[in-house]
């Protein structure tokens, strides 16, 4: 499978969130943009997780 370096912004709500996830399930590499850092912190551990 070819890998690939994704951006997503508003990646800490809905469907930005959402896609994040599933991307990162799939082994990419997922970098999000979100207006909140706090918010964006939840996201990233699960990221972090999946890698």
């Amino acid at each position: 499978m070819i890998t690939k370096i994704i951006l997503i912004t508003g990646a800490t709500d809905g469907i930005g969130k959402v896609a994040a996830k599933t991307m990162a399930k799939q082994g990419h590499t997922v970098i999000i943009h979100g207006r909140n850092q706090n918010k964006a912190q939840r996201p990233l551990m699960y990221f972090h997780h999946c890698s």
